[in-house]
């Protein structure tokens, strides 16, 4: 049991910097994941937005009536938007694609979620859709599918839906920190015109008598203020 414990709380300590994969799959988020610089991100959505901030980690922002956080974790190379949760019209304009096709670059739109137990991701490269997938755990309803045009593949390839997409996302150098918008805004209440000031807590895991924290190596956050519905 020690020796499980020791390798445990190894692993949660490892460095964000060499992570790939997922961190957890025990939430419910959606990311978009864009192999370009924060800032050409930014630039790319400037027709959504009304307000950006750069490096705002440690400050105070005043919230937008659509928010979304774009960062980076030291180390790597895919920038990450994450965005207000129920709130996920910039998912939808521009989107993967999109982005994909703006910035002539590969960008993964990534989902879990443990309440309904579904995970899934679409890879566009230049604009194009290269692979899709989506299943939920124990369910072989007709919404489940793996399509690819890069590898031969078929769902029924798939033992085990978490290991499969943890799996694509080391294949492609890309990781999942575990990171919602809730959490740069340390899960407190929040409204539009709300002041809060964004923050890095870190993850605590309690292991017998030890409680363990892990805090991502955030090399920069930024904070767009979006125009709501792509007006």
């Amino acid at each position: 049991m020690a020796d499980d414990n020791r390798a445990t709380a190894e692993a949660w300590q490892a460095p964000w910097e060499s992570r790939r994969g997922v961190f957890t799959t025990d939430y419910n988020n959606s990311v978009i994941l864009i192999r370009a610089s924060i800032d050409a991100v930014a630039y790319a959505l400037a027709e959504r937005t009304e307000r950006w901030q750069r490096d705002v980690l440690g400050r105070e922002i005043v919230l937008g009536g659509e928010s979304a956080f774009v960062f980076r974790l030291r180390g790597h190379a895919w920038t990450e938007l994450i965005v207000e949760r129920l709130k996920p019209s910039l998912l939808v304009d521009p989107g993967e694609q999109g982005l994909s096709r703006r910035l002539a670059t590969p960008v993964t739109g990534y989902s879990v979620s443990d309440t309904s137990g579904a995970i899934g991701y679409d890879l566009y490269d230049n604009g194009e859709l290269l692979e899709k997938f989506f299943a939920m755990e124990g369910d072989d309803s007709a919404d489940n599918m793996l399509w690819s045009r890069r590898r031969d593949l078929k769902l029924s390839d798939v033992s085990n839906i978490w290991d499969f997409a943890r799996t694509f996302l080391i294949e492609q150098d890309a990781f999942d920190p575990g990171i919602d918008f809730d959490y740069f805004v340390d899960r407190r209440p929040y409204r539009p015109g709300g002041r809060v000031t964004v923050v890095n807590p870190g993850f605590t895991l309690v292991l017998g008598s030890e409680r363990l924290t892990s805090t991502p190596a955030i090399e920069r956050i930024d904070y767009l203020a979006l125009r709501p519905g792509g007006r």
